[in-house]
């Protein structure tokens, strides 16, 4: 079974070429457009919004006996990751003793096949 995880990048029509650069890279990274929309002027909104997916990659385990604590975050999205001793959990933290914030280590599955 393949777990599929979703995100979306969206901007306003002045930053269109920023815009595809943003979808360029994601799509260096395995991800794919699987929807676009774009707001209509006429009605006050000036934006862009694509959806894309990837195949959820599975975080690697820290060494057995590791114990719970903070650790380099696999994902490589933040410095560190706390893992409870049995998994990844949601906290993160950006820097050595700073404050924590909340980052799934996947992203919201929303589909499975």
């Amino acid at each position: 079974m393949t777990l599929w995880e979703y995100w979306y990048v969206e901007t306003n029509t002045s930053n269109a070429r920023k815009f595809v650069a943003e979808l360029n890279e994601r799509g260096m990274d395995g991800w794919q457009l699987v929807g676009f929309a774009s707001a209509d002027k006429t009605i006050g909104l000036n934006s862009l919004f694509a959806i894309i997916t990837r195949a959820r990659k599975e975080l690697p385990r820290p060494p057995v006996g590791t114990v719970e604590g903070w650790i380099p975050d696999p994902s490589g999205r933040h410095p560190d990751r706390y893992w409870d001793g049995g998994h990844w959990t949601r906290w993160v933290r950006d820097k050595a003793g700073g404050n924590r914030s909340e980052d799934p280590p996947y992203g919201p599955v929303l589909h499975s096949d």
